[in-house]
């Protein structure tokens, strides 16, 4: 999920077991996502299971390090 408009009070769980990274641009109907926005992944429950958050960089940049407790695939 990416916010626009002024950061969520999302605040990633704690305690997980394991951990992958993820990186990338960002952009929404061809145009960049601009610095200020911030990105978030969530678990199967939604916006009360936060697994990651970050700000997105200058150049529409994020790195997001996304907590699990389990080992499989993340879809």
């Amino acid at each position: 999920m990416i916010s626009t408009g002024g950061c969520p009070t999302w605040v990633p769980g704690e305690g997980y077991l394991n951990n992958m990274s993820l990186y990338g641009t960002i952009t929404l109907n061809g145009a960049n996502v601009v610095q200020g926005s911030t990105i978030a992944a969530f678990g199967p429950g939604g916006e009360s299971d936060v697994r990651a958050v970050n700000d997105i960089g200058a150049q529409s940049d994020y790195f997001l390090t996304i907590r699990s407790e389990n080992a499989d695939k993340i879809t």
